[in-house]
């Protein structure tokens, strides 16, 4: 009998040491820096972001998808226009103020180094500027996505649009930044709005989300965002920007599988649908299930070992 209670005893003692440094398992967050291009993959996406031939595009998908597939984010244009209805959105009936156009390809697009940013969980930052080449001269004195992704919310990238000090023309009563959307996959589309966010969603699970709101000189503006498909089944988006001073920041997110993102925030949705250098970043705050249960049942198979013995 006292051997039963040692050996209980012992397992009790066991089972709380051994679960107190049971090891978690870890989450990790890799990228690489070459030839004008930083990809970064999560568990459970992969990201592409180059500036090549001077046009910023975005090549993402998930990790349980195809090495082959690829969802595209390309961002094409700025451009001024005349809200002719008043909606706050650039709409193809809207006067654009051609002058004011500029291609983003025709810009200098600078890829900055990758750093980490992590404190508590593992995270990367780095950003894309684009500034005028020589000769030029431009409304605007920069234009910087600042990207973010972290192991803690591992299915999206974060890029702040930032515009440095644009200065508008007469005619011009917002600002448009312009992006085509395409996949591999699919050219079926859904958009989803209401008062708080926007979003569109594309090929198989992919999105690009934005909140409704940006700011600038302290202040903050609505911002919005509509969808066109041309005739060609190219899917044109829209930012669109009241007038504003200094610099304006605004932060959109692109990512997969978008049924807790965008559009089911508080608030009425309106859905639209149509068919058309290198580092190697962990964390420990994983699952710590798997560990726990094996220290946990590892006690089982020694106390009976141990027990036999003393009865020898």
């Amino acid at each position: 009998m006292n051997s039963y209670k040692t050996g209980f005893g012992l397992l009790l003692v066991t089972v709380m040491i051994l679960g107190m440094f049971a090891v978690p398992s870890q989450a990790s967050l890799n990228y690489t820096e070459a030839n004008g291009k930083v990809t970064v993959q999560t568990n459970n996406l992969w990201v592409e972001v180059t500036g090549n031939s001077n046009t910023p595009s975005y090549f993402f998908r998930g990790q349980s998808e195809t090495n082959h597939t690829r969802h595209r984010a390309q961002f094409v244009e700025l451009f001024e226009f005349q809200d002719t209805n008043n909606n706050s959105r650039y709409d193809q009936n809207d006067t654009r103020v051609e002058s004011s156009l500029v291609a983003l390809a025709s810009l200098n697009v600078d890829l900055g180094a990758v750093s980490n940013t992590g404190s508590s969980s593992t995270a990367v930052s780095f950003n894309m500027s684009m500034t005028a080449k020589a000769l030029i001269n431009l409304q605007f004195s920069k234009i910087t996505f600042d990207n973010h992704i972290s192991d803690k919310n591992d299915t999206k990238l974060k890029f702040d649009v930032i515009i440095d000090n644009y200065s508008f023309s007469a005619h011009g009563d917002m600002l448009a930044l312009a992006f085509r959307l395409s996949s591999t996959v699919s050219n079926h589309t859904t958009y989803k709005h209401n008062n708080q966010s926007s979003q569109v969603e594309f090929g198989q699970h992919a999105y690009l989300s934005s909140n409704n709101t940006a700011t600038a000189g302290g202040q903050q503006l609505n911002v919005g965002m509509t969808v066109n498909e041309t005739a060609n089944g190219q899917i044109m988006t829209y930012f669109a920007y009241p007038r504003f001073t200094g610099k304006l920041v605004h932060d959109p997110s692109l990512g997969m599988d978008s049924s807790s993102s965008g559009g089911s925030s508080s608030g009425t949705t309106n859905t639209t649908t149509s068919s058309t250098s290198t580092g190697d970043l962990s964390n420990t705050t994983g699952d710590t299930m798997p560990y726990s249960m094996f220290f946990g049942l590892l006690p089982l198979l020694v106390i009976p070992v141990v027990i036999r013995r003393r009865n020898q």
